[in-house]
């Protein structure tokens, strides 16, 4: 009796895991093929949380430099999360940029609650209509930007984008990368079958006023 019960529960789970599969393979196809259209001139504010992030920071800021996106039209804002290493003078050393400053998250701010806080803060202190988020540890081409908001037109209210890991060539880091691939490919595909529940916050952008109407 024990192994029939079971047996049946492995069989659901089964049946369960097929058509979740099928659902994720149906939804990368219904997603649209990128239109490559040019991105429409419009101010963004860029939203960079860190934390202890001195080995990386600075080639995630010149990433930024490099943005093929007009200066004129952009806002970067670092908002540091409690940082203890060099990363905070890192970020001070690019702060004669005029579209680049940071903001700092209050000390007494929960351990819990201090990624949210800092991005909360970066949102409310923006000024661009499109929020953009990525995180410090990621860097990106000069297309980036351009790329991302490419995917916006006037009826458009959040893109979400894929990323990728590459770290390290070991074989854990692999499983790494192929783990982390397969959770953005279920983002889209759940995307693609009409229940976005899951994205990759280092590469989003969405309306500032929806944030709020939220």
């Amino acid at each position: 009796m024990a192994t029939d019960i079971f047996l049946f529960v492995i069989f659901a789970i089964g049946i369960h895991y097929f058509l979740f599969l099928e659902k994720i393979r149906q939804g990368l196809n219904n997603l649209p093929e990128s239109t490559a259209k040019q991105a429409d001139p419009i101010k963004i504010s860029v939203i960079i949380p860190f934390r202890n992030e001195e080995q990386s920071i600075g080639r995630n800021i010149t990433g930024i430099i490099n943005s093929d996106w007009d200066k004129e039209l952009l806002e970067v804002i670092y908002v540091d999360d409690a940082s203890t290493d060099g990363s905070q003078a890192i970020v001070s050393s690019y702060l004669y940029l005029p579209y680049l400053r940071m903001l700092i998250v209050p000390e007494d701010i929960s351990p819990l609650r201090r990624k949210k806080t800092a991005l909360l803060k970066g949102i409310e202190s923006a000024t661009g209509e499109i929020i953009v988020t990525t995180d410090a540890d990621c860097w990106f081409g000069p297309q980036w930007l351009s790329a991302l908001l490419s995917e916006f037109s006037s009826d458009t209210g959040f893109v979400s984008g894929p990323v990728a890991f590459t770290q390290g060539e070991s074989l854990f880091a692999r499983f790494q990368q192929l783990e982390f691939a397969g959770l953005v490919l279920t983002g889209a595909g759940l995307i693609g079958s009409g229940y976005p529940v899951i994205c990759n916050g280092a590469n989003i952008a969405y309306r500032r006023d929806l944030f709020f109407q939220g």
